[in-house]
């Protein structure tokens, strides 16, 4: 016999259920489109149904609800109509649709735990997951980045000669020297000394004098006007003065066994007379726009980076004919660099080695870095004589190396997490107003994030998200968080629409029944 206690208890739950599915019908219609997803509010009938029998098994309704109110007034009015099976939903909903001011009361509950929800889903989709994906990002990039750094193990590069790596070139530097110089006999081999004669050359022939203004006016205005492509401004400081190739000359002269500064000046020669060459083959373009002043310097720094040539080309026939190591390099930030002579490569391999070969023990003679080069570097010989008996202890001292940079980038790696996260809680203790002790909480959560970086299945992203909903909670209450982390540990929209479900139970449970 159905009882106004027991039937009571039915519509009670009945009520319960319809407002559960109100509230993720709701849900569905305002959140569904952030989250991508659809909340089929229909399908948690049955879940839900099942929860809250559960539920009353265990625990006694409250009575002073206005759910029990409205539930104990609609199963009066069912038993007095005398309405057909009375218990069943459809007798429920039959009777149910009469409003009366507990009915508004439950509208407006199901509306404020709707929003509430819908509140936790925007701060997770709007702020805690893009906030996290970003910090994330930005501690990847760190941490690769400083990887990267460690990781350069080296790199082998050659030196081609600066504008003599051109054969054409070569050959008409050689025709200058025999021609102008009687030097490079072709029935004579070559001697460094032939270097020495060169640069005195230069030096002499190098009489370009300090501009007057009307000279200077006159060399200005033709360059300006001309708009050579290509010609740079410093090509004017060069032709008005004296000074620019006279420090060039000075410096290969004395530089010229120091094979890491020699290249340097090689490579400086390049530049400048690649400017000439251009300015030159503009002024043979055009022979009767050239005012005489101009023409007269260009002769006379061209005569002069010729004779530099061909002092280059000296020694590298000479002093430099047998090196194969030119130097080594410890640019900052960028790998260890072997620079290997050009006119010895081809040789090198044909030998049977390979230019990486030179790294480790290249590496292993440099490892302070401020070791000198030996006077005009390595050679072929020397390698084939003292490399394989080096190479043993220099593989050995790359590999200590390695692992100094793995403990280093490990490190590295824990200080960036932490930087970066400490920022985060900052920012976000600022914004909430959290208290000292608050904050420290959120802070000891990120030495916790910190310590578990590097295990197998460490998560940044997850554990971002999991240390900002923690904040949150912090600045409202434990089940906000509860609720955003369950959200955000959801694997897929089934796991997503559970945890809604469960929340809607837990939170009801907790007002209509007697815990």
């Amino acid at each position: 016999m159905t009882t106004l206690k027991t039937l009571t208890r039915q519509y009670a739950l009945y009520s319960a259920r319809d407002m559960g599915i109100q509230i993720l019908s709701i849900l569905n219609n305002t959140t569904s489109p952030k989250l991508g997803m659809t909340i089929a509010a229909s399908k948690s009938a049955e879940p839900l149904s099942a929860s809250f029998n559960d539920l009353v098994a265990k625990h006694a309704l409250r009575e002073d609800t206005d759910l029990f109110i409205r539930a104990s007034q609609l199963a009066e009015r069912a038993l007095l109509e005398g309405i057909d099976n009375p218990e069943s939903l459809t007798a429920y909903h039959a009777i149910a649709g009469n409003r009366s001011n507990e009915s508004e009361t439950l509208s407006a509950y199901l509306w404020d735990e709707a929003s509430y929800m819908s509140r936790s889903l925007s701060m997770l989709t709007d702020v805690v997951m893009p906030t996290a994906l970003r910090v994330s990002e930005t501690i990847d990039q760190a941490i690769t980045e400083n990887r990267n750094s460690f990781d350069q193990g080296g790199q082998v590069t050659t030196f081609g000669w600066g504008l003599l790596a051109d054969p054409m070139f070569t050959h008409s530097v050689l025709n200058y020297a025999q021609q102008k110089l009687n030097l490079f006999d072709p029935d004579q081999a070559p001697t460094a000394y032939y270097a020495t004669v060169a640069l005195a050359h230069a030096d002499k022939l190098n009489d370009i004098t300090a501009a007057s203004d009307v000279d200077r006016e006159i060399v200005k205005g033709y360059l300006d006007s001309a708009q050579i492509e290509g010609l740079e401004d410093d090509i004017e400081q060069i032709l008005l003065k004296s000074t620019p190739l006279q420090t060039l000359t000075l410096h290969l002269k004395n530089d010229r066994a120091n094979p890491i500064t020699f290249m340097r000046n090689v490579t400086k020669l390049a530049q400048v007379h690649g400017q000439f060459v251009l300015l030159a083959n503009h002024l043979d373009k055009y022979p009767n726009d050239v005012p005489e002043q101009l023409l007269q310097r260009v002769r006379s720094a061209s005569d002069v980076l010729m004779c530099l040539e061909v002092a280059v080309e000296a020694l590298r026939e000479t002093d430099y004919n047998n090196t194969l190591i030119m130097g080594v390099e410890f640019p900052e930030g960028e790998p260890q660099t072997v620079i290997v002579n050009d006119d010895r490569l081809d040789n090198f391999k044909v030998a049977g080695y390979e230019p990486e070969q030179l790294l480790p023990i290249a590496a292993y003679l440099h490892m302070d870095k401020e070791s000198p080069m030996p006077t005009l570097g390595y050679t072929q010989e020397w390698y084939q004589a003292h490399g394989p008996a080096i190479a043993q202890s220099a593989i050995e001292f790359m590999e200590q190396e390695d692992e100094k940079k793995t403990v280093q980038h490990i490190q590295a790696g824990y200080g960036i997490i932490r930087n970066q996260l400490t920022d985060l809680v900052n920012q976000y203790a600022a914004q909430l107003k959290l208290s000292k002790d608050q904050k420290q909480t959120a802070l000891n959560q990120v030495e916790r994030i910190v310590s578990s970086s590097r295990a197998e299945d460490a998560n940044m992203p997850a554990q971002i998200v999991r240390l900002l909903n923690n904040i949150m909670a912090t600045a409202t209450e434990s089940r906000f968080g509860d609720l955003l982390n369950a959200l955000s540990d959801s694997a897929d929209a089934s796991g997503f629409e559970s945890v809604l479900t469960n929340t809607i139970v837990q939170d009801m449970a907790s007002d209509i029944f007697v815990q």
